[in-house]
């Protein structure tokens, strides 16, 4: 039962002196809890509605459980207290001293990055490798023993240590009371892929790149996938914020690897974190710590990279007259390919699409549209990686414009049999009618890694 509004401020409504024990415990809590006050104010009334002729002992035993109802929250709150004030004596600050599984002392350095989960910061004799630090609230969640056990697995996984493209956890790290606090691991370098979703990064970051480097990382992205799926481990949070580039040599490494979907045995430990955007369509209804993901979803989230990766960030369901991204989504409403009934937004988006090789875009019309409700129709790995190899010995023969953003749509004459005009090394092109922006380097000739092969 809940109190009236209009009984608020007169407990007396209900027999209650000013002088009564009940009626100076209800304007204390009043003071502390409003909602505390609310509760005793609705017992009162029914005690007194239901026996209005109720003896002092029934006052008592009112006065007793309010009483105690105040103690407990008091005790609750200062245990709360206690407990942050402890878990706060374990963010270690610039030169503080932590342990590995050795009991050796290690020595951080300046506070290098932090996130939701936690802080990262450089050894301070060894800058190459990182240590990650989980925020208190994150140490004190009931499922810190779990991430605990989950990385002691990722300790022991050998082959992946060897794997340079993945900031891998190598040893746990613990506090001087030997509390666990996080994990070590190797730096990787370059900056964040969501660099290639923003034109204006492009321009301050790696203004030499031209589609040539754009498909050389998204090869070495494929690699990276396809390198996880042999040991067994689903990536899951595939988002542009996870993964770093390296502008020299365009290779791809994946950051934030303690929340991938990793196998124990016959079981696995769930990736307990996505983003709706970036997710298959399945799993959007589902409690991704307690799904155990396939490589089909995978693929679908690996599509959705690439696509955003080619396309300067565009989500491939993003449309014209349509609702957001998720909600296209879920309802598999997307633009690509003939009879699809909706278009691009306007934009660039139009131009960069029409240039890409008709066997790439095959590939993301099946993964999007075929494959949104069957998942067996979803591109696979190794089509990507042919493809992509594909690619760049085509735009090698000068079949394809280099330029990120080219100012006009492909020619329809054009088949994919003769060079493109010289303009086609421009790098990021303006609006038609717009001077072109010239590279201020020369295009980097180089290969694409270890060859792909098809299979």
């Amino acid at each position: 039962m809940v109190a009236e509004a209009n009984d608020w401020r007169c407990p007396s409504n209900f027999g209650i002196h000013l002088s009564h024990p009940l009626y100076s415990m209800w304007k204390r809590a009043l003071i502390q809890r409003k909602d505390l006050a609310v509760g005793l104010l609705s017992f009162i009334k029914s005690l007194t509605q239901d026996e209005p002729n109720s003896s002092s002992n029934s006052s008592s035993v009112a006065v007793a459980r309010g009483r105690n109802s105040l103690r407990s929250e008091q005790c609750q709150a200062a245990r709360g207290q206690q407990a942050r004030a402890g878990n706060q004596s374990h963010v270690p600050e610039v030169g503080a001293s932590v342990y590995d599984g050795n009991r050796q002392v290690r020595v951080l350095g300046k506070l290098l990055n932090k996130g939701g989960e936690g802080r990262i910061y450089p050894l301070s004799n060894n800058g190459d490798v990182l240590v990650k630090i989980y925020h208190p609230s994150v140490l004190a969640h009931e499922r810190s023993a779990m991430m605990r056990n989950k990385l002691m697995v990722m300790t022991r996984m050998s082959a992946m240590h060897s794997g340079p493209h993945f900031a891998w956890p190598r040893i746990l790290i613990h506090a001087a009371d030997g509390k666990w606090l996080g994990y070590a691991m190797r730096r990787a370098p370059g900056h964040q892929l969501q660099t290639l979703c923003q034109p204006q990064l492009i321009r301050e970051r790696i203004p030499h790149w031209s589609r040539r480097e754009v498909v050389t990382c998204a090869a070495s992205f494929v690699r990276l996938v396809q390198e996880a799926h042999a040991n067994a481990i689903i990536l899951g949070d595939i988002n542009p914020g996870n993964f770093l580039i390296d502008p020299r040599n365009c290779d791809v490494y994946a950051i934030d690897c303690d929340s991938f979907q990793v196998p124990d045995g016959s079981n696995v430990y769930p990736c307990p974190v996505g983003i709706p955007m970036l997710m298959p369509p399945e799993l959007l209804a589902l409690d991704y710590g307690k799904t155990r993901r396939t490589v089909e979803q995978e693929l679908f989230a690996v599509a959705i990279m690439l696509f955003r990766i080619f396309m300067l960030g565009l989500h491939p369901y993003s449309r014209t007259y349509g609702e957001d991204p998720v909600q296209n989504l879920k309802s598999g409403q997307c633009a690509l390919g003939k009879g699809s009934g909706c278009r691009l937004p306007k934009g660039p988006w139009y131009n960069i699409w029409s240039h890409l090789p008709s066997y790439m875009k095959e590939l993301f019309i099946r993964t999007f549209r075929d494959g949104h409700a069957a998942p067996s129709k979803r591109a696979t790995l190794e089509e990507w990686a042919f493809a992509l190899h594909r690619y760049h010995c085509d735009m090698g023969k000068g079949w394809f414009d280099l330029s990120l953003v080219p100012q006009q749509p492909k020619s329809s004459a054009y088949r994919g049999r003769k060079p493109l005009s010289a303009n086609a090394n421009t790098i990021l092109g303006g609006r038609s009618g717009s001077k072109v922006r010239e590279s201020s380097r020369p295009v980097r000739k180089h290969g694409m890694g270890r060859p792909l092969q098809r299979v």
